[in-house]
């Protein structure tokens, strides 16, 4: 088991087990690396924007600001100077495309740059018709979502309130339920409730897509406390597949990040199954070639 010791540890949010990739995040440091550097929000946000253009696209001008805060020509300029006095990077200016250029790796003065940032950024260029980058993210079909119920719910949990709900379940059909929701948490695919079943007394997931109605609610003296399975988290351990080849091996571990030829997924407990599905860990994928199913649990390899 030294192999499971020295992987590196991957923590998962607990609303989101949909990040199989470890986001490679380069050049970080923190904001408190501009000591004594005080400005503004608006400024702040201004020139976390310039640095996401030069972190990203390799390129940031007067206009682009302008054109996303509604500044004024000289306020873009003064805080362009500003971030090129703060960047250790030498930043050059392009006057065919009237922008600063990165001579090097831009250093993140301000934020954490992930790819998330870049999905953002990508984002707001789309919306002001900025031509950056065109990147487009595969959307699950959207589910059949009882906003006011979902509000109802979030609600509950905010003021530890159980509630009367109208579930459709594949199982049981249409019924009323008392439960004592907790938290909220999605797959990537559906959102559902973590709550207390007073009927069948444990915790368990409702689906939010299937609660057609909340008829009550009442104070609630159930604490979530008593969910385990939600306060403590499982390391899934991944390997390669051993069906594939040492080069397609060598590329699997690359694409995950491991180390020692493993990789620790950390999640809740409460979220594991979501987790081991995502990745193809279920034992209705163990027949699918090795090619489709890159990765393995370590205890499918071993038995334990």
């Amino acid at each position: 088991m030294n192999q499971v010791r020295s992987a590196q540890v991957l923590l998962v949010d607990s609303v989101d087990v949909t990040k199989p990739e470890r986001e490679l995040r380069a050049n970080e440091a923190p904001a408190d690396r501009v000591p004594g550097f005080e400005v503004s929000e608006q400024v702040r946000e201004r020139l976390i924007y310039i640095e996401d253009l030069l972190f990203w696209f390799g390129r940031a001008g007067r206009a682009d600001l302008m054109q996303r805060f509604g500044i004024s020509a000289a306020a873009a300029t003064k805080d362009l100077s500003a971030y090129r006095d703060l960047q250790p990077t030498p930043l050059l200016y392009d006057g065919r495309s009237r922008a600063y250029r990165p001579h090097g790796d831009i250093t993140a003065m301000f934020t954490e740059q992930t790819l998330d940032r870049l999905i953002r950024l990508g984002s707001q260029a789309e919306a002001l018709g900025a031509d950056f980058l065109d990147i487009r993210l595969l959307q699950p079909p959207a589910r059949n979502l009882n906003l006011s119920c979902v509000s109802r719910i979030s609600r509950a949990i905010a003021q530890r309130l159980d509630v009367l709900v109208i579930y459709q379940s594949v199982t049981s059909g249409r019924t009323e339920r008392w439960i004592t929701p907790h938290a909220l948490a999605s797959d990537g695919i559906r959102w559902h409730a973590r709550a207390y079943d007073h009927a069948k007394e444990r915790f368990a997931d409702f689906v939010l897509s299937r609660v057609a109605g909340v008829r009550s609610e009442r104070a609630s003296a159930t604490r979530d406390a008593e969910d385990r399975e939600w306060l403590e988290f499982e390391d899934i351990v991944m390997v390669p597949n051993p069906g594939l080849s040492p080069a397609a091996r060598e590329t699997v571990m690359l694409d995950f990040g491991m180390q020692d030829g493993c990789v620790v997924y950390r999640c809740r407990k409460a979220m594991a199954f979501y987790a081991r599905k995502r990745f193809m860990l279920t034992d209705e994928f163990t027949s699918l070639a090795p090619e489709v199913r890159q990765v393995v649990e370590l205890t499918q390899t071993t038995g334990r």
